[in-house]
């Protein structure tokens, strides 16, 4: 869901899926699954919806440095 975001609006991210949970937790992530964007907690706990996904990927794309493809 998160590659297809990005896709959509054309960026290119660096993804990654954490087991530590030292790591987990220094964000404050207290359950997953949690998706973090450029160092923000967008969800934790629970699946976003793919709308959620799209908007929190279109925002964070508009405010950061990000690559654009294409």
């Amino acid at each position: 869901m998160l590659f297809e975001s990005l896709q959509k609006f054309g960026l290119a991210a660096d993804m990654e899926s954490v087991h530590d949970l030292d790591e987990i937790w220094r964000f404050g992530v207290t359950k997953t699954p949690a998706l973090i964007i450029n160092g923000k907690v967008k969800c934790a706990g629970r699946m976003p919806s793919p709308a959620e996904v799209e908007e929190w990927v279109r925002d964070e794309g508009e405010k950061s440095r990000v690559t654009r493809v294409g």
